[in-house]
């Protein structure tokens, strides 16, 4: 029996060098690759510095829970009910955001994201005094409407409970009581949001500042771990480090010194490590410039401040009472 050829036995043969899908998926594939490459070397780096920074001497803490150095850090433990509730309040406000991915860096691979409960009227308030400052101050200028849109996509209105308002307002005490010079701007009705952060799967966030008038919003913050472990780093202008352990269910705050004049990041973490900032105050543009822009001119940051801060907006400084 005759058989029979295929039916496209008569048409030309491509080679795969000249088969644009094939040079396609190959370059997707290379691309892959050295995607892979540059994350296993990054991890490799971050694990070596993350044995470096535990070797380094740990802060002491005061029995009110207060820093020797630098002034501004306080670290407490919260109680099993406190714990409890902020776990909730960051459930709950998860489950009600369009969850965005962190700025500075983040890519389609990087899971992290993170989101903001806004109490009664914080809405309002954090509308009238950012205008349209809420993205990171390091995103392109063409890509910052954007991001600022996808920010308050990921703001949901959020009525505290009796529970945690109470721990919210509990951790404030305690950062009052080791932190008295900024007991005032820790008062509950400066609270403007409560900003869940899920660090899906990495074990580092690098040291970076917190642009005040930007999405790093929030003259004092307390951080409390919610789920997981993690030993926070500080970093001043010289290169000096210090760093201590967070355990679940502790906080620690960032005011004064520790929050405007050293970076801060996050080493060694339990990798599905949650948090939940709780953001106080907000500046005006002259306490940012004074607190901070002074303190960190360089090539992106003049002394009025990085580009697109030009002093609009609201004219809130920290304390409302």
């Amino acid at each position: 029996m005759k058989r029979r050829a295929p039916a496209d036995a008569a048409a030309p043969r491509r080679s795969a060098r000249n088969d644009p899908a094939q040079r396609a998926r190959v370059a997707r594939e290379r691309a892959a690759a050295q995607d892979r490459r540059e994350r296993e070397a990054l991890d490799k780096a971050l694990e070596a510095e993350a044995r470096r920074i535990q070797r380094l001497p740990e802060v002491a803490f005061d029995a009110a829970g207060a820093a020797a150095s630098p002034e501004g850090l306080a670290r407490w433990k919260l109680s099993a009910a406190d714990l409890e509730a902020l776990r909730g309040a960051q459930d709950a406000i998860a489950a009600q955001i369009d969850k965005m991915p962190w700025a500075g860096g983040s890519d389609d691979g990087d899971k992290r994201w993170r989101g903001y409960g806004l109490p009664p009227g914080a809405r309002r308030r954090l509308g009238a005094w950012m205008g349209d400052r809420f993205h990171s101050f390091e995103t392109p200028l063409e890509s910052r409407a954007a991001e600022a849109e996808r920010n308050w996509r990921s703001c949901a209105d959020f009525v505290l409970t009796e529970a945690v308002e109470g721990a919210a307002r509990r951790c404030a005490e305690n950062a009052s009581k080791a932190l008295p010079a900024h007991a005032r701007e820790l008062a509950p009705a400066n609270l403007v949001a409560l900003q869940p952060n899920a660090h899906a799967g990495n074990r580092h966030l690098p040291r970076h500042l917190d642009w005040p008038r930007h999405d790093g919003f929030g003259a004092v913050i307390i951080t409390v771990a919610v789920r997981g472990a993690g030993t926070v780093v500080l970093e001043d202008r010289e290169g000096n480090i210090v760093r201590f352990d967070l355990p679940e269910g502790h906080a620690y705050c960032l005011a004064g010194a520790a929050r405007h004049a050293w970076l801060h990041g996050v080493v060694g973490s339990d990798p599905d490590r949650e948090s939940l900032n709780l953001r106080f105050g907000l500046h005006s543009h002259a306490r940012a410039r004074a607190e901070v822009y002074e303190k960190w001119v360089d090539a992106a940051c003049d002394a009025e401040g990085p580009a697109g801060d030009d002093g609009r907006g609201g004219g809130e400084s920290v304390a409302l009472v």
